[in-house]
C-alpha cells in the first residue's frame, strides 16, 4: 500500500461528489480504558489504515479531527470501496475493543476554502 501525503492532494471536492464520515465507536470509552497515551497509538494507527483506504480510492480529507474523518469521493462506487477497505483494514489489526464505523452521503457537495457543504442532488 501506498502512503498518502494529503498535502500533495490538489483536486478539492465540487459538483457531484459522495461523502464519507467516520470515526470510532465508543472513543470516549476507549480513551478512559488506555489513557492518552494508549489512545493516542491506537488513533496514529486508525488513522494511517483510514488514510491508506481513503487513498486507494483517490479520496480528499476535507478534514480530520480526533478520530473522525470527513473525506469526499468523485464517485459512490469510490466511497462505498473506500468504506469497505477501511473495515477491512481495521478488522484485520488487534484493538483493545471494536474499532469501526464509517458512514457515506452520496450527493451534490459545494466546495470553498476546504469547506463542504452537502446540498440537494438535483441543486
Amino acid at each position: 500500500m501506498k502512503v498518502v501525503d494529503w498535502d500533495d492532494v490538489e483536486r478539492e471536492p465540487g459538483g457531484d461528489e459522495s461523502l464519507l464520515f467516520s470515526d470510532i465507536e465508543g472513543s470516549t470509552r476507549l480513551l478512559q480504558q488506555l489513557g492518552v497515551e494508549g489512545y493516542w497509538v491506537l488513533l496514529e494507527r486508525q488513522r494511517w489504515l483510514l488514510r491508506e483506504a481513503f487513498g486507494e480510492q483517490a479520496g480528499y480529507e476535507v478534514d480530520c479531527e480526533g478520530d473522525a474523518f470527513f473525506v469526499a469521493f468523485a464517485s459512490a462506487g469510490a466511497a462505498i470501496a473506500a468504506a469497505a477497505e477501511a473495515q477491512r483494514a481495521l478488522a484485520s489489526e488487534f484493538w483493545p475493543d471494536r474499532v469501526r464505523s464509517a458512514g457515506s452521503y452520496a450527493g451534490c457537495a459545494k466546495a470553498g476554502s476546504r469547506r463542504v457543504q452537502a446540498c440537494p442532488a438535483n441543486a
